[in-house]
């Protein structure tokens, strides 16, 4: 049988993905040959990482995974099930790569000074990656009520009388919607509950204990509820928000998370409300909120304009996400209904923890074993492999060919993975050794990664549809193809005929980030943070995100004198320079030069934030980065690594307001033969993250290859309703 040849173009996680799941089964093998071409000489696009000279791990980011990473984590416990790890390695098993992070503050800006709410999310006993049922609208809702019911039980918000309007005839309303539940009741709480709600007079926890019994209900069948009385669970919803802001300081006394958590529910139970109103009482799916900006919808829907503004709840979500235009943190923009899919995501369906931590690179223990998988499986790589041009039919829209420009030449003995104790790595630089001429490309400071790469290629290839494949996936970041200048693109002819690509393509906007890595010659606790080792967000833009990886250290070649922290911190870049030509070489320089600026600014001003005592009243104090060579002062920082991500391939996708009706599915390019994959097609996000590039590149698996996978929370942003009153996988 004639196998089916598909080249992906793209070697980041969703052209991997798409690449791992065509080729997973024997089966599999036997009908598609699979090649994944990839520029420069390592994989894994913004997720990639390699080792530098002195053994440390350099990556684009912090990457912390969710819990609610459901793809993400089965794919990752899938590859491992297979790995054969080199002697020595600590990275055994999928458990082995990931630890559970439990507590995430928010920063909090209090008067002039910084705080840190103390949030620890409680565990369960589910395990992410295990196949379940995605839980309903009412269930995610039940459970953020659930919450305030606990809390206020405990004192944490506070306990106040709340008085139901009567003019609307709530209460009776209430009573109707739990009517089924009531004769059923078998306990006398729940009896004294109804009685309270008949007299009109519950306290704050009597009302979230009454709304998670009626969410409860709803979640094993929701009555047919009509519009009226949906718009009265939404405002007896509203009237527990309310009751817990104006309610007096409950038992917590650290002001920054009693701020943070009465925030933090006055913001989920608007979305609650609003989402009665909005989604579930016009049957529409999350996506139909759009065209809203998410804080403009927060108002809409009578929250407190202070918290909408102000509230480092808020801000959380965007700095997590990276919702700014051009990286701007006085430019936030994301779509109401994204925003409220990826809270409830986040929040509702995580499994074990919240949060997970990486406990080595991504490019180590991530995507060095799925690369050692795909080439068991199969697949063919050509590396230093560039896309100048997709080329349509002249007759038709069909692809006709693709040309590639080889970047290098590889030579016998090419070291792709360097081992360092045990562990199969990236090389944060080629092996110039075994790349011809790579003494005058290392000399040069060539970066085949660098959209500003100026070197020329060694060679350049036409690959023709019919002859050398039959099916191309793009899995290239859209800034890759996006028109930022007046430069040309590989895929110009493909959006001169118009259409659904070039509307997708110009819709969507990318954001440049900003990534640190300090190693500190003492641990957090000695520079002043208080407590357990964070993964922190929301803290001074624009470095806002910050959390103890000092874990890594122990599998990095050590340094002398020895590292005794590891801190990873990143936030958006407010820059342009993404959208300049490549002919203008010195664009990486200007924006490595003010990106160290920003550091400095960071480490003079702001770690204080963070650590106490890492300042004195001259500034910061530099003894306490961690430098091999001796440096004094300032010159320090040079020891660390500061990368700016101002790459069109390394920026980011927004999720800006108005742009998710252009996202396209893999299989809607208008184009016979070209199929995508990417965190910029339509997905169970629409966001930018790992988990949404996973599920890209599996869908695009289904439409190649006629497959079934079963893809969690796929659909989720686009289900009615009335289809999320039932359970579904």
């Amino acid at each position: 049988m004639t196998k089916r040849r598909i080249i992906i173009l793209g070697g980041g996680i969703g052209g991997l993905t798409t690449a791992y799941y065509l080729s997973r089964t024997p089966e599999l093998r036997d009908r598609f040959d699979v090649t994944v071409h990839q520029m420069g000489w390592k994989l894994g696009g913004k997720i990639s990482s390699g080792r530098d000279e002195q053994g440390r791990n350099l990556e684009h980011g912090l990457h912390i995974w969710f819990g609610c990473y459901d793809n993400a984590f089965r794919m990752l416990q899938e590859i491992y099930a297979h790995h054969q790890p080199p002697p020595g390695s600590p990275f055994r098993t999928w458990r082995d790569v990931v630890s559970a992070q439990d507590f995430t503050p928010i920063g909090v800006r209090i008067g002039e000074k910084w705080g840190f709410a103390s949030i620890e999310w409680p565990r369960n006993d589910a395990t992410p990656g295990e196949a379940r049922l995605f839980p309903t609208l009412w269930e995610m809702f039940s459970q953020i009520i659930h919450a305030a019911w606990i809390l206020i039980e405990r004192g944490w918000l506070g306990n106040p009388p709340t008085t139901l309007p009567q003019e609307n005839d709530l209460r009776k309303r209430l009573l109707q919607v739990i009517a089924t539940g009531e004769e059923s009741a078998d306990n006398a709480s729940a009896i004294n509950l109804l009685h309270s709600l008949r007299a009109g007079s519950l306290s704050g926890s009597g009302l979230a204990r009454l709304l998670h019994w009626a969410m409860s209900l709803l979640s094993a069948g929701p009555l047919n509820l009509d519009r009226q009385t949906l718009h009265d669970l939404a405002e007896a919803t509203r009237h527990l928000r309310d009751s817990i802001l104006s309610s007096e300081a409950g038992k917590l006394t650290d002001a920054a998370t009693a701020k943070v958590f009465r925030e933090a529910f006055h913001v989920g139970l608007t979305l609650i409300a609003g989402a009665f109103l909005d989604v579930i009482r016009e049957d529409k799916p999350l996506e139909a909120l759009d065209d809203i900006e998410f804080r403009a919808w927060l108002l809409k829907h009578h929250a407190d304009p202070t918290i909408v503004a102000q509230s480092s709840v808020v801000r959380a979500l965007y700095d997590t996400a990276f919702f700014y235009e051009d990286g701007d943190p006085a430019k936030p923009t994301v779509g109401a209904g994204c925003a409220i899919g990826v809270i409830l995501r986040l929040v509702a369906t995580y499994k074990g923890s919240m949060a997970w931590e990486l406990q080595g690179g991504m490019g180590d223990v991530f995507i060095a074993p799925l690369y050692q998988r795909l080439v068991e499986q199969g697949v063919h790589f050509e590396f230093f492999s560039k896309v100048r041009a997709i080329t349509p039919a002249a007759d038709r829209n069909a692809i006709a060919s693709v040309d590639v420009i080889k970047q290098a030449e590889m030579l016998p003995g090419y070291a792709l993975l360097k081992r360092f104790d045990g562990i199969d790595c990236w090389l944060a630089e080629p092996d110039w050794t075994h790349l011809k001429d790579g003494e005058r490309l290392r000399a040069a400071g060539v970066d085949f990664e660098s959209h500003w790469c100026a070197e020329p290629p060694v060679a350049t290839r036409t690959l023709h549809r019919g002859v050398d494949f039959d099916d191309v996936v793009l899995a290239m970041p859209v800034g890759t193809w996006k028109k930022l200048n007046d430069e040309a693109g590989p895929c110009d002819a493909l959006l001169a005929r118009g259409g659904a690509f070039a509307d997708f393509t110009k819709a969507l906007g990318i954001v440049p980030t900003i990534a640190i890595q300090l190693w500190t010659s003492v641990d957090a606790k000695t520079m002043g943070w208080v407590g357990t080792r964070p993964a922190v967000v929301a803290g001074p833009e624009p470095i806002c995100v910050w959390a103890d990886m000092s874990q890594v250290l122990r599998t990095e070649t050590p340094m002398m004198p020895p590292a005794l922290g590891l801190h990873y911190l990143c936030g958006t870049y407010p820059t342009q320079l993404y959208a300049r030509p490549s002919r203008e070489t010195d664009t990486p320089a200007r924006a490595e030069s003010e990106v160290h600026a920003i550091a400095l600014k960071f480490l003079q001003h702001d770690a204080s934030s963070y650590w106490p005592l890492s300042v004195d009243a001259q500034g910061f104090l530099w003894p306490f980065l961690a430098d091999p060579s001796g440096g004094e002062g300032q010159a320090r920082l040079a020891a660390q690594y500061i990368r700016a991500n101002i790459d069109p391939s390394e920026c980011c996708v927004r999720s800006d307001v108005g742009t998710t009706k252009f996202r396209l599915g893999p299989d809607e390019t208008g184009f016979d033969g070209l199929w995508l994959a990417g965190e910029s097609t339509r997905n169970g996000f629409n966001a930018t993250c790992v988990e949404a590039t996973v599920m890209s590149g599996m869908a695009a698996a289904n439409k190649i290859g006629g497959l079934d996978l079963d893809i969690v929370g796929y659909d989720f942003p686009r289900w009615k309703p009335s289809f999320l009153s039932r359970k579904t996988p």
